[in-house]
């Protein structure tokens, strides 16, 4: 195929020519008519051809142009601008009424923003066992490839972790190289920053962590001061270089005025969420000529750009069926392309409960509604915002208001671009027999196809896993079944078996593709009062008819509590290695000892506990948190110091004192 200039060459070549034969056929014409010929039809016949010359050359470089952005789009420098189909606040009258509108409602209903219990699940993506040959565990993640941040990362040679100790955040860098010799190799503090997890990508350290502001405000409304505490509370996002160890590098930082709320790292993009609260019961005690507009303006900062910027009222954007004068802010930042500024996209909204896939996340919000005279909660509904994902960009698709409320995130998951969620219907607080539970499945746009109602009436959901056609939910009220739940058929899901046990599952964790383990508590015979941590092997293999392997009881009483019940990430799960293990706080005579139990299991003996890994501190710092492993070490990390362990014997190598 030629090239544009090749064309263009060719063109003039043709001009030439039809010229020269034009030229030719005059001088043989008639004399007579050669005089009043020569002239005009030479010159429209020149003009023509020069028209679609310039025609011709308009298109070629009309083309070149669209072949450039097209060019460009691939390389990232320019990106398409997707239009969200909501509508903008647009100025601050409009913002000021739809506060007034929000305010008027909240007698009615409120959101709940109690943070529930957390617990994981998800087949084989939840292994901790890293690939590729690398021989050091991760964390222990909901879905595969959608990194979660974390309290302690590691890289197999250095263990990352944030300590809080005598009021101070530190980053706590270790070198784990010689176990024998563990060795800090640098602390990374700022003033007034706290930070709350990490991420490690390409040679680089990403933390977030707040930025807190104190103060006191008067206001004088209609005559009157108002004086109040003020806290101006940012999320800070910093990214260091790691390639001096020693002294890692911050070269990037973003910073938004809001508070965190949750956060995934997708192929070398960062995405994390933050909510501002708007004092609109302050603003609308005056009138609006008395606000400060410039007050409700949510603000960024991008080192790239280094101006501090300020979210106008026109780049806002609200659901017309919802009624929240709060922001919801979702940023993505693109690490690989280090001068591409971050993306913030801004709703009024409100979030909870996250979801990601590779593709989409959801943010999922409890809505009460309440009677206005007996102020009892009436209803219980789930709000749902899906947004896509790619390249750091963000792009509001649908939302939806589903019956009923979820457990956590593992409530959620998506499946062949379906969305699957299971909710408890009915008064969380008061289980009776209008409490129900119910699996919705819904497409692309959150429209309803399926559900399945009125399971296990009378209990509320305690955990949820999905697997690709299958839902695992655990139900409680004084037994805990455990049902498995078709989802071949999206349109029509049905329960294909169940299992009732003594006790309940608050977090469910693959085995393997026909076993699941349960940790949970194990109850007196009334259901109502807990009896101990509890941990089950449950078998799958007919699905019309799961049982319970093998299960094993950690300390027959109430003292006794792990992170674990509530918080995924506090697992090390291990198929390859045989390791199962967890932080546990046990209290005897008064005191709490701190320690990390070690499990292994077999299908002949089920579950054997391996020994447990003493922290050796009455203080809370001592307290384990996370243990991981590398290589043949097993390391315990607390707030005030790391523990090496032989993970064969679990004997004790060493330990050092951090975040002094």
């Amino acid at each position: 195929m030629k090239s544009n200039d090749e064309f263009i060459k060719g063109i003039y070549q043709k001009y030439e020519k039809q010229v020269n034969k034009s030229q030719e056929k005059l001088e043989q014409e008639e004399p007579i008519f050669r005089t009043q010929k020569k002239k005009l039809p030479y010159f429209i016949s020149g003009i023509g051809i020069v028209l679609i010359f310039f025609a011709i050359f308009s298109f070629l470089i009309h083309n070149e142009t669209n072949l450039k952005i097209e060019e460009e789009k691939k390389l990232g420098s320019v990106q398409e601008v997707q239009e969200i189909n909501l509508p903008k606040v647009e100025n601050f009258e409009n913002f000021y009424k739809l506060a007034k509108e929000q305010e008027e409602s909240a007698t009615n209903s409120r959101y709940w923003n109690e943070t529930m219990e957390e617990s994981a699940t998800n087949a084989e993506k939840s292994d901790s066992v890293s690939q590729d040959g690398e021989d050091y565990s991760k964390t222990n993640i909901q879905e595969n490839s959608v990194d979660e941040a974390d309290i302690v990362k590691t890289d197999g040679r250095y263990i990352y972790s944030i300590s809080h100790v005598n009021g101070k955040s530190k980053i706590i860098i270790t070198d784990a190289n010689l176990p024998e010799q563990l060795t800090v190799v640098s602390v990374v503090e700022e003033e007034n920053f706290t930070p709350r997890e990490l991420y490690l990508f390409d040679g680089k350290l990403i933390v977030i962590g707040t930025w807190d502001e104190y103060q006191y405000k008067t206001l004088v409304l209609e005559a009157e001061e108002d004086t109040s505490y003020v806290s101006k509370i940012k999320t800070v996002v910093k990214v260091y270089d790691l390639q001096e160890i020693s002294v890692p590098k911050e070269i990037r930082r973003v910073e938004v005025e809001a508070s965190y709320l949750s956060s995934r790292l997708i192929e070398g993009n960062l995405y994390f969420v933050c909510q501002r609260f708007v004092n609109t019961s302050q603003l609308l005690r005056g009138t609006i000529d008395e606000a400060n507009e410039a007050e409700y303006l949510p603000i960024y900062q991008d080192s790239v750009k280094e101006e501090e910027k300020q979210i106008g009222f026109d780049e806002i954007y609200y659901f017309e069926d919802r009624n929240d004068s709060n922001y919801l802010m979702m940023a993505g930042i693109n690490l690989k392309e280090e001068q591409k500024e971050v993306e913030i996209k801004t709703f009024l909204g409100a979030g909870e409960q996250t979801y990601c896939s590779e593709k989409n996340m959801y943010l999922a919000t409890t809505k009460n509604s309440y009677n206005s005279k007996t102020r009892e909660i009436e209803n219980i509904t789930t709000q749902i915002l899906k947004f896509e994902l790619k390249d750091g960009n963000i792009n509001f698709k649908a939302d939806t208001e589903i019956d009923g409320y979820i457990n956590n995130q593992f409530s959620m998951d998506e499946s062949k671009n379906y969305f699957q969620i299971a909710t408890t219907i009915g008064n969380g607080f008061v289980i009776d027999e209008n409490v129900s539970n119910t699996l919705y499945v819904l497409d692309e746009n959150l429209k309803e196809v399926g559900k399945l109602e009125n399971l296990a009436v009378g209990e509320r959901i305690y955990s949820v896993r999905y697997t690709e056609n299958r839902a695992y939910i655990v139900t409680f009220k004084q037994v805990d079944p455990l049902f498995v739940i078709d989802l071949q058929d999206k349109r029509n899901p049905k329960v294909l078996g169940e299992v009732k046990i003594p006790g309940y599952s608050t977090y469910l964790h693959p085995y393997d593709d026909t076993h699941m383990i349960g940790f949970g508590y194990d109850v007196t015979e009334d259901g109502k009062q807990t009896n101990g941590i509890k941990i089950s092997m449950f078998d799958l293999t007919d699905e019309k008819n799961p049982k319970e392997l093998h299960t094993i009881k950690i300390d027959n009483g109430q003292f006794v509590h792990s992170d674990v019940l509530y918080d995924h990430k506090a697992l090390l799960f291990s198929k390859e290695k045989n390791i199962i293990a967890f932080p546990i706080t046990r209290y005897q005579k008064g005191k709490s000892i701190y320690e990390a139990d070690v499990y292994q299991y077999s299908f002949e003996n089920g579950f054997t506990k391996k020994g447990s890994l003493q922290s050796n501190s009455e203080n809370y710092e001592g307290r384990i948190e996370r243990i991981i492993y590398i290589n043949d070490m097993i390391y315990t990390i607390a707030e005030n110091k790391i523990q090496a362990f032989h993970i064969d014997t679990l004997e004790k190598i060493s330990e050092i004192k951090i975040g002094g």
